[in-house]
């Protein structure tokens, strides 16, 4: 609760205005559901359910999606104002991709920048085998895919969940990105991956 109404005021302050936000509360215990009430924006949406981890989240997010184009970000993620004008740029570039992934950093709550993570090349097809380089907030993901491809909703997956599935993405299509920053994740104390 504590840091969902930052996440949801970075997206409000895009520079490109067309798009929904799908609060999914996957069982949480505290007030997050009157701090995404407070918002009186009428493109956020909020659904609570009973905790099915991560991948479940985000499968229940994407199948009520009206989007042309899924993005998955965690309460401690932020964007940065030209997150979606950089993706709907790509999007237009690379001909409607089924999937690709913008450049991002992480920072410390007050701000600090401790990593950047925007030296994507096409390596990338092979490095993802070995080693998860993509940020579920980073990913958009085509909505036709994202039902084709849910991800994997077994809690011996908690964690890895996107990674399985990137590997299957791209073991079909190519992934286009982009290395321009556009979202950042901040790391805290209660954070459960570093």
């Amino acid at each position: 609760a504590h840091l969902i109404g930052k996440t949801i005021n970075s997206v409000l302050l895009q520079d490109f205005v067309d798009f929904e936000i799908i609060v999914v509360d996957d069982g949480s215990k505290d007030s997050t559901e009157q701090v995404v009430k407070s918002f009186t924006d009428p493109r956020i949406q909020y659904h609570k359910k009973n905790n099915g981890e991560r991948g479940a989240a985000r499968n229940y997010g994407a199948a009520i999606a009206k989007g042309l184009y899924i993005n998955f970000f965690d309460s401690d993620d932020l964007m940065y104002p030209n997150h979606l004008s950089v993706a709907r740029k790509l999007i237009e570039t690379s001909n409607n991709p089924e999937f690709f992934h913008l450049a991002y950093d992480q920072k410390l709550e007050d701000g600090t920048i401790v990593h950047q993570l925007n030296n994507f090349a096409d390596s990338i097809q092979k490095i993802i085998l070995f080693e998860n380089k993509l940020s579920c907030k980073g990913v958009f993901l085509r909505k036709d895919i994202a039902s084709q491809f849910p991800f994997h909703e077994d809690r011996v997956l908690a964690s890895s969940e996107d990674w399985e599935l990137w590997i299957r993405l791209i073991s079909r299509f190519r992934l286009h990105y982009s290395n321009e920053i556009t979202s950042s994740v901040v790391n805290h104390d209660q954070r459960s991956l570093f």
